[in-house]
C-alpha cells in the first residue's frame, strides 16, 4: 500500500536531506527505501564496519527486489564500470560514506 502511495505522489516524496545524489536510474521511490535501509545501517554499525553495512544491505536489496544486486561501500574517491539492469543504479553520499548499488542481469545459460 505505501509502495503505491509513493509511486502515485513521488512528487511529494524526496530524499532525506543527509543523501547526496550522485548518479543513477533507480526510480525515486526505490532510492528511498534504499537510502532509508543505508542510513538505518550506518546508525546501527556506527559507520565503523563497512563490510557488513554492504553485506546487510545487499542483502535487503536481494530480498526486496530480487536477487543480483552488488553494493559497495567506500569512504573516499572511486571509479566503476558495470553493465546492470535498467533502472536498478543509484550512487548516493551520506555523511562520509559512498555507496554505488546496481543490479546485473540474471542471465540463464540452455
Amino acid at each position: 500500500m505505501r509502495r503505491n502511495t509513493i509511486q502515485q505522489h513521488s512528487a511529494l516524496f524526496k530524499l532525506g536531506s543527509d543523501i547526496e545524489y550522485i548518479s543513477g536510474d533507480m526510480m525515486l521511490p526505490q532510492q528511498i527505501n534504499v537510502s532509508n535501509e543505508a542510513r538505518k545501517l550506518y546508525q546501527e554499525y556506527e559507520c565503523n564496519n563497512k563490510i557488513s553495512i554492504a553485506t546487510k544491505l545487499k542483502e535487503f536489496l536481494d530480498k526486496a527486489y530480487g536477487r543480483s544486486w552488488h553494493v559497495t561501500v567506500v569512504d573516499g574517491s572511486f571509479a566503476s564500470s558495470y553493465t546492470q539492469e535498467v533502472n536498478t543504479s543509484f550512487h548516493f553520499k551520506m555523511k562520509n560514506l559512498c555507496y554505488l548499488i546496481w543490479k546485473t542481469p540474471e542471465y540463464i545459460d540452455e
